[in-house]
């Protein structure tokens, strides 16, 4: 019996999985064209695609539910069958594509992507340039085995600030170059609003309150037994802070439109007792920056948006109300409880941030503004001015 389910029902479950890619996609016996940009994995490369919109570039899928087309000819699959014991096939494609298309750069937006480590590893010797952009914080580096992430090659590193390079060398990673330039996403969202007039006719809010919902338990902090049930405390101590002091309160949701109701019920648990909307995410009109933004002060666990909000001048409370030494805030003082607190003592901070004014707050943060977040360095033209001086335009 269980020869017959490994045989029939394992194995055909994976054939199933294989013909429907298969159906999905167009192959083409063909070499993969020359291109002098690539950028590596369309999921999350907005950014990067939005800011280099007006180059000559390929967007490079690697993951499997995202590939549209397979190239195949000898020279590919020559590569593939020459490396077979080395890497995984998907990377053994990818590489001889890369090596066919003989770019001149190949720049990500996922800077923590395995695949993108390997590959460029495998070219370190090549005249590709690779640069990874980072787009979120790397609390999965933290939590890696030092065995694990002495593993994560980057060439080029473009951080959000300091504090992420800190991060990287104590955790071994072998990266080659750091350069602290902010963050794209946020530089975007904040040229978005100005063009659009939108903080001139919004109403404002006291506290953005920003949801960590994480609808998967095997998620990077799932060896954090009470990570979800603080999550859910901080929401609570937040309105019925609001309920108390009279404070308008604006929600902003982290889940995709799927995960959506599910975001919505692990709250209800925690604070069924107020009136309370999550407004859902929609990254096309940057509306968790457009709400922060509106805000004057924007609360969280340890969200990346904590982070970026420093670019719109926000004061910010990272509340770490596990204490689990995994979560980790880029400075100490006003900014982050890095404990479990009393809902009082949460409610003193709170109104002390309030009140004080944003010079006598950035005193008041053990390490500066640039090293939580580099808002001094103008994220889009580095960037633009790297690529088109490695492509020499």
């Amino acid at each position: 019996m269980k020869i017959f389910y490994t045989l029939y029902i394992i194995k055909l479950g994976r054939i199933k999985v294989l013909l429907k890619f298969l159906k999905n996609i167009k192959i083409k016996f063909q070499d993969y064209n020359q291109k002098n940009l690539l950028i590596f994995d369309c999921e999350g490369s907005s950014a990067l695609e939005k800011l280099l919109s007006d180059l000559d570039y390929d967007l490079i899928s690697i993951r499997t539910e995202k590939i549209k087309e397979i190239f195949i000819s000898k020279k590919i699959l020559k590569y593939m069958i020459k490396n077979f014991l080395r890497r995984s096939l998907k990377e053994n494609y990818l590489i001889a594509l890369i090596k066919l298309a003989s770019p001149k750069l190949v720049v990500t937006n996922n800077d923590n992507r395995p695949e993108f480590h390997n590959i460029s590893k495998a070219l370190k010797e090549s005249n590709i340039k690779f640069i990874a952009v980072q787009c979120a914080n790397r609390g999965d580096t933290v939590i890696k085995d030092l065995e694990d992430s002495k593993k994560i090659y980057i060439p080029e590193f473009l951080c959000f600030s300091d504090f992420d390079k800190y991060i990287h060398q104590w955790k071994k990673c072998d990266i080659k170059k750091y350069v602290s330039i902010g963050s794209l996403e946020a530089s975007l969202a904040k040229d978005y609003i100005k063009s659009k007039n939108i903080l001139d006719k919004s109403e404002n809010f006291d506290i953005c309150l920003v949801s960590q919902f994480v609808s998967d338990l095997d998620d990077d902090w799932s060896h954090i037994k009470d990570f979800q049930d603080k999550l859910g405390h901080l929401a609570e101590y937040v309105y019925r802070l609001g309920k108390e002091c009279g404070l308008k309160i604006i929600f902003i949701g982290k889940s995709s439109k799927e995960e959506r109701e599910a975001e919505i019920i692990f709250y209800k648990n925690y604070i069924k007792n107020y009136d309370f909307k999550i407004l859902p995410l929609d990254q096309s009109n940057y509306s968790g920056y457009v709400n922060l933004a509106k805000s004057k002060l924007v609360i969280g666990f340890n969200s990346t948006i904590l982070r970026e909000a420093l670019l719109f001048e926000k004061k910010v409370l990272a509340c770490n109300l596990t204490g689990h030494k995994d979560i980790i805030f880029p400075s100490d003082g006003i900014c982050n409880i890095n404990e479990y607190t009393s809902y009082e003592d949460f409610k003193a901070r709170v109104l002390l941030i309030l009140k004080i004014s944003n010079d006598e707050y950035n005193k008041q943060l053990v390490k500066g503004r640039n090293y939580i977040m580099n808002t001094e360095v103008n994220t889009q033209e580095f960037i633009k001015d790297r690529v088109k001086k490695i492509l020499q335009l």
